[in-house]
């Protein structure tokens, strides 16, 4: 069963723009859009007054756990953050995504393969 990872990464009101670039940085060093992490199959971040959101889809939190010590700490560790981020993992019951023509609850994002006959195309399902 896949997993969500919660993240929320607290910051001081006003020093979010630190993060940001944080995790920008950790974007591009990570290269996780080019090199997609095993087990990764959903990516959601924003930043708000109380600092960084994340909410993520992996196929297991081992997967999320590796990607994040391998990856994601190098980077957090060469930088000036000191805060820690908050993470929690629940298991996922179902995702409906309409923006990506899926309207019916699915338990897995990964469309081309588990369900046959449907492929993502720019403006969604094809």
């Amino acid at each position: 069963m896949a997993t969500i990872m919660l993240m929320h990464w607290p910051e001081t009101p006003g020093a979010v723009s630190g993060l940001k670039n944080l995790y920008e940085q950790a974007r591009k060093e990570a290269d996780w859009e080019s090199r997609t992490p095993q087990g990764a199959q959903l990516h959601l971040v924003g930043f708000a007054d109380d600092g960084m959101h994340v909410v993520d889809i992996w196929d297991s939190r081992d997967d999320f756990e590796a990607f994040y010590q391998d990856r994601i700490k190098p980077v957090i560790d060469d930088s000036a953050i000191t805060s820690e981020p908050i993470i929690q993992f629940i298991e996922l019951h179902g995702v409906s995504a309409p923006a990506l023509g899926q309207t019916k609850q699915i338990t897995d994002l990964r469309l081309p393969t588990r369900y046959p006959g449907l492929a993502l195309g720019k403006r969604g399902v094809t």
